[in-house]
């Protein structure tokens, strides 16, 4: 890949760092393109595809050039031709995961994609009692936003409607409050000692605030949105239930057991930061300002805080400074409000600084936990969620004014 690409005028939130976000941009496509210059590996985690395939299309929107489609297209063909060997669930590693990209390339072409033999096994599982993970990463939530990503195709209308009733057979009703129990079987092995009979999981991606998403974008579509309302009444307060005064600020644990805990980190996939979005969004879809005043005042207590003191160890959408910058820039444009473009701008520079190590992927490299060892490090990391590609979308999205649809896949909008 030369450098000579030529993006479009940056007229975004940060089209005054145009030249350094541009130059991450090309450094982390130069490195996930090699990464995959070879012949298709039987071991290429598919998530790398789906970030590869993603970052070039929207690369594609600033800067139309046929060799930037074309590496977009290999990526989607790659991860076509990887979907025997995978699983069935998996928003970001298993078959659903690559229908989700494939739904998604259609929609941004104005096409819908047929995905029917997808559909058909889909709508055959749900038809039963769920007994899998109903988590967004790897289970039933992660359906659901297949589901939306289908839309307006009626397969998609009526995974979703099913995937609602799951969800509902899979909670219990406490005091009023729905809530959703993970059990140790699907408790990572590095918690289970402190969590043996499970626990109630709090975030995004793996417990309720991912749900209370799904259940929100169900109302927005009109897809059982009288039963979504009702179970949003429960959901909602049982995630804000669980809010923390730490100082200044509203925490969010992880988990509805850790109590009275207040360390928490700014993150998408965990504690309050994510979860603000899908109350935020519920509040919204279902005319509920207190929900919506609740979910912003919280964000707000995070302006200011130190990335030192922030738990972001990396730049990645998932749990580091990418992730918190567009969560920022989001909320600032749905609500209008300077303040939540500001703490955005100076997220992104964050995320600027760390790219420093001269090697990982466009100069940046991420933070892993060894399962085996249990011993932690930074290493450079390919895929959308956790590495260089979601890294590169965020920075498209601060520079330039493109619909930044990818985070449809982080349940997001």
């Amino acid at each position: 890949m030369t450098t000579t690409y030529q993006p479009l005028q940056a007229t975004g939130l940060c089209a005054d760092r145009v030249e350094e976000i541009w130059s991450a941009l090309l450094s982390i496509k130069k490195d996930t393109d090699a990464r995959h210059s070879g012949s298709a590996s039987a071991h290429t985690p598919p998530g790398e595809l789906i970030g590869g395939a993603l970052l070039n299309r929207y690369l594609y929107a600033i800067c139309p050039d046929p060799a930037v489609e074309a590496s977009a297209e290999r990526y989607v063909d790659r991860a076509l031709a990887a979907v025997h060997r995978l699983p069935l669930l998996g928003l970001y590693g298993g078959v659903l995961g690559v229908a989700w990209l494939l739904a998604h390339m259609a929609r941004l072409d104005g096409e819908l994609a047929d995905l029917s033999d997808i559909d058909d096994i889909l709508l055959a599982q749900l038809k039963a009692p769920w007994s899998d993970f109903y988590d967004l990463v790897f289970g039933l939530t992660g359906v659901g936003f297949y589901a939306l990503e289908r839309m307006p195709h009626t397969a998609g209308k009526e995974i979703l409607g099913m995937v609602i009733d799951r969800l509902a057979e899979m909670s219990r009703v406490a005091d009023s409050k729905r809530v959703w129990h993970t059990s140790p079987e699907a408790v990572p092995p590095l918690r289970r000692r402190d969590h043996p009979k499970g626990y109630h999981d709090l975030g995004v991606a793996h417990g309720a605030s991912g749900v209370v998403r799904l259940l929100a974008e169900a109302v927005n579509v009109g897809v059982r949105s009288d039963f979504a309302r009702s179970m949003l009444d429960e959901a909602v307060p049982f995630v804000l239930s669980h809010l923390k005064q730490a100082g200044n600020r509203w925490v969010l644990p992880a988990y509805a057991e850790d109590g009275a805990r207040t360390a928490s980190r700014l993150a998408w996939c965990y504690n309050e930061l994510g979860a603000m979005t899908a109350v935020l969004a519920a509040g919204r879809a279902c005319g509920r300002e207190g929900w919506c005043d609740r979910a912003e005042g919280v964000m707000r207590s995070s302006f200011g805080l130190p990335v030192e003191t922030s738990g972001c160890r990396d730049a990645s959408l998932c749990h580091g400074s990418a992730g918190v910058a567009h969560i920022f820039q989001l909320v600032g444009r749905e609500l209008g409000d300077g303040a939540f473009d500001r703490e955005a701008r100076r997220w992104i520079n964050i995320v600027l600084a760390m790219r420093r190590s001269h090697e990982g992927v466009g100069e940046f490299l991420y933070f892993e936990v060894d399962a085996k060892t249990n011993t932690s490090g930074l290493v450079p990391n390919y895929s959308f969620l956790e590495g260089g590609p979601g890294v590169g979308l965020a920075l498209l999205s601060a520079a330039w004014q493109v619909e930044p649809g990818w985070n449809r896949l982080l349940a997001l909008s």
